[in-house]
C-alpha cells in the first residue's frame, strides 16, 4: 500500500514549497524511511494562521542529504485533495499515512486520482 510522509510546515516554508519545490527534514527529526514504507509521495501539514491541515499531495521528484545528514524532498506533480485533512498524531515530527486516507489512490507513479 503506498503511504505519504506528512511533514509539519509553517509560514515560514510556504515559499520553499510553493516555488522552489522543495521540503526540508532536520535530521534532529529523524531520518525517514521512504524506501521501507514505500512513500512515493509527500504531504505538507500547514500549521498556520488561517489553515491547519494538508490541503495537497505531491509526487516526491528526487530525495538527497546534504551534510549535516538534512533530507532534501524535491516536489513534483501536486494533487488537491476534496477536503482538506487534519488527522495528524502530532506537530514536531512527520508522520506515514495511507494514501488512501486523502481520498487518493495511484493509477501509475506520479499520477493520482480521487476515489
Amino acid at each position: 500500500m503506498k503511504q505519504v510522509i506528512v511533514v509539519p510546515e509553517t509560514d515560514e516554508f510556504k515559499h520553499p514549497v510553493s516555488h522552489e519545490s522543495v521540503v526540508w527534514i532536520n535530521s534532529k527529526l529523524g531520518n525517514p524511511n521512504l524506501t521501507g514504507r514505500d512513500v512515493q509521495y509527500l504531504a505538507p501539514y500547514w500549521i498556520t494562521e488561517d489553515f491547519r491541515g494538508v490541503d495537497r499531495v505531491y509526487h516526491i521528484a528526487s530525495v538527497s542529504k546534504d551534510g549535516d545528514g538534512t533530507t532534501i524532498i524535491k516536489l513534483g506533480n501536486s494533487f488537491i485533495i476534496d477536503k482538506p485533512w487534519d488527522d495528524m498524531g502530532q506537530t514536531r515530527k512527520f508522520e506515514y499515512h495511507s494514501l488512501s486516507e486523502f481520498g487518493l489512490e495511484e493509477l501509475e507513479e506520479g499520477l493520482l486520482k480521487r476515489v
